[in-house]
């Protein structure tokens, strides 16, 4: 089943959810960190977040940003990362609706 999820101001998504889930209640997500991508721009799926930390793996950079509404998301950038990336900057996150994961 396919549920309407409000995950940060201005995105909404459909997630796959077991059972139901009670209209304006809180639910807890899970997207792997390989799944979120940085966006060119603001557009479909994306929302803004600032860059908390940057820690350089070697094949991708850990990126850790909070999104406007304080929660905070994990990306891992592939190298060379296709913009220049700092701790304070914003950028805008891609998060496939297909990629959440409802936790109980």
């Amino acid at each position: 089943m396919r549920t309407l999820v409000a995950l940060s101001p201005g995105l909404t998504i459909k997630v796959s959810a077991v059972g139901l889930l009670a209209m304006g209640r809180d639910v807890e997500l899970a997207i792997r960190p390989e799944r979120v991508q940085l966006a060119a721009a603001a557009g479909t799926g994306t929302t803004a977040a600032r860059i908390e930390g940057l820690v350089y793996q070697g094949a991708f950079t850990e990126v850790t940003a909070r999104l406007g509404d304080g929660q905070q998301v994990r990306a891992f950038v592939t190298e060379p990362a296709p913009l220049p990336l700092a701790p304070g900057q914003t950028v805008h996150l891609s998060l496939p609706a297909d990629a959440f994961m409802v936790l109980a």
